[in-house]
């Protein structure tokens, strides 16, 4: 599987000889309403969606894996700004998002709503990537006026 800037997301059979390079599912996101082409920066995959950090007005994608391009709902982030970083938190319902506001946003996934926006400081400009160890230990890198940073988060009590 692997994520294009233009089209979308495609699942492919890397054993596949087949003339259209072994493509078994397309994903593709809703046309932009401010862009004319469509990104998809980052995704991630759990048992039944797959998620995608988009780089358009939608936000992250939330698609339906079982039947072929069900777009469920998007995450929207809160100030605006394209998506960079999508990551599930491990043995969690929480998904962080990241991107050009310099916000990392906690969603639970079942109930397909936004928890938590948190704020790193002034001097972040932007979020490049967000990973989880645990649901205890979240790590955080991107890009401030200065230069780049990573940074980490304590989950539970939503510190720096």
């Amino acid at each position: 599987m692997y994520a294009h800037w233009r089209t979308g997301v495609y699942f492919l059979d890397w054993n596949s000889d087949s003339l259209n390079g072994g493509i078994v599912k397309h994903l593709e996101p809703f046309p932009s309403a401010t862009e004319t082409l469509i990104e998809v920066n980052e995704f991630v995959v759990t048992d039944d969606h797959l998620y995608g950090a988009a780089g358009d007005a939608f936000g992250c994608y939330k698609w339906e894996l079982e039947e072929p391009n069900k777009l469920i709902t998007t995450y929207r982030p809160k100030y605006g700004g394209y998506l960079h970083s999508v990551h599930k938190i491990p043995d969690s319902d929480l998904l962080l998002c990241g991107g050009e506001d310099g916000i990392l946003e906690v969603w639970d996934t079942v109930k397909d709503e936004r928890i938590d926006c948190l704020t790193m400081d002034d001097s972040v400009k932007w979020i490049a990537s967000c990973r989880a160890r645990d649901h205890d230990w979240w790590t955080v890198a991107g890009g401030t006026a200065a230069g780049g940073f990573i940074a980490t988060w304590h989950g539970p009590t939503r510190s720096l």
